[in-house]
């Protein structure tokens, strides 16, 4: 993954984590996880709570499976404070479109998600829900 795409799901995850009006500390200490294990420098997340425009232009995956991959972690940060609003899933759907994915799909791997136990699911799953073949 290209640093520029490492960025943009940062900060689409920030953006729903966001958008219901505060940050949980679930979703916060998630988001510094994450660009830890990205290996994306402290610094840049910084800027990205900050909103500096300096991060406008999203880099979307030209590869289906990363894109698809990409809207589930989206997706978890939506149910990992264990409440799922409106404008989150409005969001995200919105992502979707932005990653050029069907939003229809979008809705049954959140309830998939939501309906399972470990709150995860398989990339088999995952897939088959957008329809896409692992070969």
């Amino acid at each position: 993954m290209k640093l520029e795409e490492k960025i943009t799901l940062l900060k689409q995850l920030y953006q729903i984590s966001k958008v219901d009006g505060e940050i949980a500390d679930t979703e916060f200490e998630f988001l510094i996880d994450l660009a830890h294990s990205l290996e994306v420098p402290f610094e840049v997340l910084d800027d990205i709570f900050d909103e500096k425009t300096i991060y406008l232009k999203n880099e979307v995956p030209k590869n289906i499976y990363e894109r698809i991959i990409q809207i589930y972690r989206l997706a978890l940060m939506i149910v990992i404070d264990n409440h799922i609003k409106f404008d989150e899933v409005n969001l995200l759907k919105n992502i979707a479109i932005e990653l050029k994915l069907p939003t229809e799909p979008v809705t049954v791997m959140l309830s998939e998600i939501v309906n399972n136990k470990d709150k995860i699911l398989e990339p088999e799953k995952l897939f088959d829900i957008f329809n896409v073949t692992n070969n």
